[in-house]
């Protein structure tokens, strides 16, 4: 089995508040693993820690069998991504050509972006402005 990921008792805390407590796993390489919890449990703390963006307070991260725990994020060839459309600013699946039209400030019915009233781009499309296009 070619080595993938393992994280070896991670721990974290943001002041007197422990966000990871001795978090422990090994991924082969090919496998994926799912982070699962509510919110403020860890899960993105956890793979800021594995991507270098943030120090754990405890325990090592080992990348195709090279210790990375203490490398800078550009030294791990790791990237993260955002599933949540909040967190990465719109929904990419969903409406990019819409986006690209309400960006550009595209004319339909004498509406454009600038005149919708919402400035969250989120709501443009449910706005009244934007029905037209």
């Amino acid at each position: 089995m070619a080595e993938g990921i393992r994280i070896e008792g991670i721990g974290k805390r943001f002041g007197p508040v422990p966000v990871l407590r001795d978090v422990s796993a090994t991924l082969a390489a090919g496998e994926f693993l799912s982070l699962l919890g509510p919110s403020g449990c860890g899960k993105t703390t956890l793979l800021r820690i594995l991507a270098g963006l943030e120090v754990a307070d405890a325990g090592r991260v080992v990348i195709g069998g090279r210790d990375v725990t203490r490398l800078r994020p550009a030294e791990r060839d790791v990237a993260m991504v955002f599933q949540n459309a909040g967190r990465a600013g719109g929904d990419r699946a969903d409406g990019l050509a819409a986006a690209d039209r309400r960006r550009d400030g595209a004319v339909a019915d004498g509406h454009t972006r600038r005149r919708c009233r919402s400035t969250d781009p989120r709501a443009w499309p449910r706005c009244a402005c934007s029905t037209a296009w």
